[in-house]
């Protein structure tokens, strides 16, 4: 817990129900507990919490799913002990003090320091007591109220604090949570913050502070303070200081006096004037199709949310209006909220003097908490500092003799606690599933080869078109970013957040332009005619890495089946037409600079960006081994080439120099969609999956569907040209020339620049290849050793301030897609038992797991949230090598484990294929991965079964045993806190014997930029 109790998010959700519920709730504390609480746990305490409330007596389960209810109890019947309770369970209630009357308003704030390496950018929380949860229609109708305020970049809070020039803050949060008595949650983050403010004394009851009874020795204090200085200086000397306050978006103290609460509270009142009732309804219309696709994609999580506010209320609640507490003696009546669609219909009917009425009662005339969560350099440091001199003076009380002891009896523990099953229980298991005998959704795929066309650019030469049980369509756009000149790429990130919150050329069919669509305008057309809606780099962005197949521009949308079609139309508009201002450009870089703040203070986002940023300088790009590798798309998104390029932005634009910017957009923008200078140029494929209901309309012809959508293409390309002819110089002309930013991308030689474009040698997009399977290029770790021309990395250390905890990847090569060897891999990087017990068992660490990668090719174990990564990494290479004797991989590869791990993957494949959703979803990963139809992705998944112990030491011995080999070709990152911590860190790894020895290179996040 101890990387939870210093975080910004944890700490300031914390301080919000301390403010909203006082100091004797449970709601006041933090539910996993507190590290110098838990030092004072016995394994007795432990055991006596367990035998407590861990009883049958104490558990509600929610099955949800096509199960037979008499199933259920029938089997849970057999098994009369599960009933046999120890003991009745107490259940304790929740005192709530009594609801604050409406009319007397009062605000209530307080401060909070929390960690952070920056200091540019806070966030404000507020809270707000609800209606108790059996108030099911007000409930509901504050979700649309919330959703009104909040749902876009369109809507009232957006508007105010975040889509303007100097944005307040980079994005807004509201919910409705269904505590036992309900709390309305607002959060303000990427709130920027100057160092001027004084409103920021830190409340006690927030971090705990030194208190200074304890000092640190002169040379030890001195020794931080040096460090922390130089690696200061280090990001001063990288980044002039104007660059760095170009990350700023406004000069206000927002964090003093009531500055944030009164623009808070004036955009409350000016809705009370300015209320739309049109938009309103529109967002009712929207939470019902969304409460609708939730329902189809999760079903589990929609129906447990719609029951567990009834759960909570029964159990803990002193009271309700229904009567059916357990405090006061009633039954539980569960399913309050089943009518929901109905209760919706009904508030589409409610007048706006309701709404009004609604909005005053609970956001404005009722007491409000606020809490400003501040960031604080010097404030890492001194948690290190605390947390060394706690760690010292149990040493010293606990003298040698007293740890001795302590060993022993820890090591006696983590022995008692290993659970043993014994042979009847194992016995008792039901067999493993077969794959045939599991319900499965209904789906049917194909893949449409679509007439080629010299006419006009289509990139795209297939479409898989997929049919499953479902009431929606979808449209995924995958374009190859080939044609897109390496110079240009960096502006991707760019472009990608721009889609969608730009304005929109209006353009008719002849290619005049009709008018300018307002990007708020562009924002409600979306909202109300899809359900979801992303352009993205890379399958599964997540901004700032690519995950996979990160050369593919994606564009995707959701809709009602029955306006597919006009969903078709508006996605290819917004990808042709989107028009860029530099207003919108400026407020967009802001705001990212100011998310990308944020990301630094999250260990496990860290991790993920410098593992990436170190793994791409290791892939191949090039047929030829002796030509430059081109730099990866994971590098361009990465936060080491984005934050000075994106300062560099805001700085241009201040600086009257946006053309630039906004010329270098437009051509991405044509090179997206498909337009190149040279026709010999090699670009991959690309790609559309359209999906479908089944149902009456399972006679689809599905070729007609795909090139349907192509000729929808076609005649937006042909109005796209027409737009734009006489073609402008600066909109097709790929030139060399890069705006003015900060750091420039780095162009190779004058014969990797791109050939000049003009109005007279626009080339469509031809020498397509198939796009399934997709071609691929996976991490080669061994391609690092020969190039000299770039710095890599095999043991990377970063220390990070604000991180209270270490974080650690080692990555080794297993490129098994489309091998026998791939459920194998699977199968052992499923041993998560022998890791539980070695590593968070033992304390060294809160998770520790193995992944396979298939599209990069590589096996990564992950230690997260450890505060002894040295003993952490030792188990695990204990593991390893204990699966090199007979003995050892008998133990850990037994029948049970293996059939164990049989059935954790065959859940993950059932579940991958459990919602029309997730059908869609695997539907394009397997196309892409080479298998075209259902059938195929099935009678591979029965080789599941094939797997024997000869199969899984063979893969071992290939690709797991590289764990062991310390040589290049094993990458490990970790990230942790900074001073002494690290150092000790780099230092004790580097004493280990052989092969557990790393020599960690030492960098700070300034030095890995780009």
């Amino acid at each position: 817990m101890a990387a939870r109790e210093n975080t910004e998010a944890d700490l300031l959700d914390l301080e919000l129900r301390r403010q909203l519920y006082g100091n004797t709730t449970t709601y006041s504390f933090e539910c996993g507990g507190k590290t110098e609480e838990i030092l004072k746990l016995t394994r007795q305490d432990i055991i006596d919490y367990h035998s407590i409330y861990y009883d049958a007596t104490n558990i509600t389960i929610i099955l949800t799913g096509n199960i037979s209810e008499d199933a259920v109890f029938k089997r849970l019947s057999e098994f009369e002990d599960l009933f046999s309770s120890r003991n009745m369970t107490p259940t304790p209630t929740i005192p709530i003090n009594p609801d604050p009357l409406a009319d007397k308003f009062t605000l209530t704030t307080t401060s909070v320091k929390f960690p952070s390496d920056d200091m540019d950018v806070g966030s404000i929380g507020y809270a707000w007591r609800g209606p108790p949860t059996e108030d099911v229609i007000t409930c509901t109708s504050l979700d649309i109220l919330l959703r009104y305020l909040n749902d876009s970049s369109a809507s009232p809070f957006f508007q105010e604090f975040v889509e303007r020039d100097d944005p307040l803050a980079s994005d807004v949060d509201f919910e409705l949570r269904a505590y036992s008595t309900s709390a309305l949650i607002l959060i303000f983050s990427g709130v920027p913050y100057h160092e001027s403010s004084n409103d920021v004394d830190g409340d006690e009851d927030g971090i705990p502070m030194d208190d200074g009874d304890e000092e640190w020795e002169d040379e030890e204090d001195e020794e931080l303070q040096d460090e922390e200085s130089d690696e200061e200086m280090e990001e001063d000397e990288d980044e002039p200081e104007e660059m760095h306050n170009e990350g700023k978006t406004t000069t206000e103290d927002l964090f003093g006096g009531d500055v944030f609460y009164q623009k808070l509270r004036g955009c409350l009142q000016n809705q009370v004037d300015s209320f739309d009732y049109e938009k309103l309804k529109a967002a009712i219309r929207r939470h019902i199709r969304k409460c609708t696709e939730g329902a189809e994609e999760d079903p589990h999580e929609t129906v447990a949310g719609l029951m567990i506010p009834d759960i909570v209320r029964h159990y803990f609640s002193q009271c309700s209006l229904l009567n059916d507490t357990k405090y006061q003696g009633g039954t539980p009546k569960i399913g309050t909220r089943a009518p929901l669609f109905s209760i919706l219909n009904d508030l589409l009917s409610k007048p706006k003097s309701y709404w009004i009425q609604l909005l005053r009662r609970w956001l404005i005339d009722q007491p409000m908490f606020e809490v400003k969560m501040t960031p604080d350099s010097q404030f890492a440091l001194d948690i290190a500092r605390k947390q060394e001199t706690d760690f010292q003076n149990r040493v010293r009380n606990l003298g040698e003799d007293g740890l001795a002891v302590l060993k022993k009896q820890s090591e006696k523990n983590a022995q008692k606690s290993v659970v043993e099953l014994s042979k009847n229980i194992i016995e008792a298991m039901p067999p493993i599933p077969k794959i045939s005998s599991e319900n499965r959704i209904l789906a049917e795929s194909e893949i449409v080869s679509l007439a080629p066309t010299d006419e006009v650019c289509r990139s795209f030469i297939e479409a898989q078109v997929i049919q499953t049980e479902t009431s929606f369509a979808s449209v995924r756009l995958g374009l190859n970013l080939g044609s897109v000149p390496e110079h240009l790429r960096v502006y991707l990130v760019l472009f990608q957040e721009l889609l969608f919150q730009s304005d929109m050329n209006v353009v008719s069919d002849n290619g005049a332009l009709v008018r300018i669509q307002d990007y708020r305008e562009l924002v409600e057309t979306s909202a109300e005619l899809l359900n979801t809606y992303e352009a993205s780099i890379g399958f599964g962005n997540e901004l700032w890495h690519t995950s996979w197949l990160g050369e593919v521009f994606f564009i995707s949308a959701n809709s009602e089946s029955g306006r597919c079609e006009e969903m078709y139309e508006h996605v290819l508009r917004v990808l042709m037409f989107s028009k860029f201002t530099e207003e919108r450009v400026m407020t967009i870089a802001k705001n990212l600079l100011s998310e990308l703040m944020e990301i630094k203070r999250d260990g496990s986002e860290m991790l993920t960006a410098v593992t990436s940023h170190v793994l791409s300088l290791s892939s191949k790009e090039r047929t030829e081994p002796n030509d430059a590798i081109s730099e990866k798309m994971d590098q361009i998104v990465s936060i080491f080439t984005q934050e000075s390029f994106l300062k560099g932005v805001v700085k241009s634009i201040k600086e009257n120099k946006g053309k630039d910017i906004i010329e270098a957009l437009k051509r991405v923008q044509t090179h997206i969609i498909g337009f190149r200078s040279n026709d010999e140029l090699k670009v991959g494929p690309s790609f559309v999956q359209l999906s479908l209901p089944l149902g009456s309309s399972s006679n689809v012809n599905r070729r007609q569907v795909g090139e349907k959508f192509a000729k929808l293409w076609e005649k937006l390309v042909r109005i796209y040209i027409q737009f734009n002819s006489p073609v402008s110089p600066s909109l097709l002309v790929a030139d060399n020339s890069t705006p003015k930013t900060n750091k420039k991308p780095r162009l190779k030689s004058k014969k990797d620049q791109p050939e000049t474009l003009n109005e007279k040698s626009i080339i469509p997009g031809r020498n397509v290849s198939s796009a399934f399977p997709y071609p691929r290029n996976c991490y080669d770790l061994c391609y690092r050793l020969w190039i000299s021309k770039y710095i890599y990395y095999s043991s990377l250390l970063v220390p990070i301030a604000g991180l209270s905890t270490s974080f650690l990847n080692q990555v080794v090569a297993c490129d098994v897609l489309n091998t026998d060897d791939y459920f194998p891999a699977e199968l052992l990087s499923r041993a998560e038992g022998p890791l539980y017990t070695a590593i968070r068992g033992k304390g060294y660490a809160y998770d520790a797991s193995l992944h396979v990668a298939l599209w990069s090719g590589t096996i990564t174990f992950t230690c997260t949230e450890t505060t002894d990564p040295v003993s952490a990494l030792q188990e695990f290479y204990k593991i390893i090598s204990q699966l090199q004797t007979p003995a050892g991989f008998d133990e850990i590869c037994s029948d049970f484990h293996i059939e164990t791990a049989i059935a954790s993957v065959l859940y993950k494949n059932v579940a991958g294929k459990s919602t029309a959703g997730s059908c869609v979803f695997s539907g394009i990963r397997s196309a892409l991965q080479g298998f075209l139809t259902l059938d195929q992705v099935e009678a591979n998944e029965k080789k599941l079964y094939e797997v024997n112990k000869k199969d899984l030491e063979r893969v071992y011995n290939t690709y797991f045993a590289a764990f062991l080999n310390p040589t290049e070709t094993r990458v490990t990152v970790l990230v942790t806190s900074p001073g002494k911590t690290a150092d000790d860190l780099k230092n004790s790894f580097s004493k280990l014997s052989f092969p557990d020895a790393l020599r960690f290179e030492k960098k700070t996040l300034s030095e890995l930029k780009l």
